[in-house]
């Protein structure tokens, strides 16, 4: 049974997928084992800021793992060459820099790294909208 060859933009994808659950699982990981061992008052002092309320650093760190978890299917999905990945990436992705920019707005825990984390969301589903990732995800003939 012979696959498709997959078209250079649809491994783009699936490495910046990779990459982006690779990231928010580790540091989501970090985060929460943080916020459960740490000290929020002695990391504060050491920076020289206010720290940040508890329930915001257990929101950011839950916001990454999911995005995370989310990442890792999404390649799944992208690695498979599902006719469903183009637009459960475009969706999810879009979805998910949304929501980390409005918790960058709303929250003191996010910062520089959500403005990061949701470029590369953006540029993922961006890269979803070219016409090779078109092509590769469309539904093929029955009986192909």
């Amino acid at each position: 049974m012979a696959t498709k060859p997959k078209p250079g933009i649809v491994v783009a994808t699936l490495v910046l997928l990779i990459l982006i659950a690779a990231y928010h699982l580790v540091m989501g990981t970090f985060s929460l084992f943080g916020a459960v061992v740490g000290d929020p008052e002695q990391a504060a002092e050491l920076l020289g800021e206010e720290p940040p309320p508890e329930w915001s650093i257990y929101l950011g760190a839950l916001s990454m793992l999911v995005v995370g978890a989310a990442a890792v299917v999404l390649a799944v999905l992208v690695g498979k060459s599902s006719p469903s990945a183009r637009t459960a990436v475009i969706g999810v992705n879009t979805v998910a820099a949304a929501a980390l920019l409005v918790m960058m707005v709303t929250t003191p825990a996010f910062a520089l790294d959500a403005i990061i984390s949701a470029v590369f969301l953006l540029v993922t589903a961006g890269l979803m909208f070219s016409s090779g990732a078109k092509q590769h995800f469309a539904a093929s003939p029955a009986g192909y």
